[in-house]
């Protein structure tokens, strides 16, 4: 199943939709480009540093929300991680249990 969600079109998916689908499941975050950058404290507040070259940026409220973390790699930032919602986590733990045959 990660190996389905890694592809380079299930991650475009993710940020650019905020879609999520592996098999028949299917869970929603906040895109991305939903953030309302004009507002700069608030945007302020979504982004935490993990390392000294890696940030985080929270997609919601708060971490149970998702997120991106972004790396400084050569001579611009990449993708580095999705933290997913525990809403979608969940909806996709529940189909690999379901596709396993192990219902109940």
């Amino acid at each position: 199943m990660i190996g389905k969600m890694l592809t380079p079109e299930n991650l475009t998916a993710v940020l650019n939709k905020g879609a999520i689908s592996v098999g028949g499941a299917e869970a929603n975050m906040q895109r991305l480009s939903e953030i309302d950058t004009t507002k700069v404290l608030e945007t302020l507040r979504r982004i935490s540093p993990t390392k000294p070259v890696e940030f985080q940026i929270r997609l919601g409220q708060n971490d149970k929300d998702g997120g991106v973390s972004l790396h400084f790699e050569g001579n611009g930032w990449k993708l580095s991680g999705i933290q997913l919602p525990n809403a979608a986590v969940q909806a996709l733990a529940e189909n690999l249990i379901n596709t396993k045959g192990r219902n109940g």
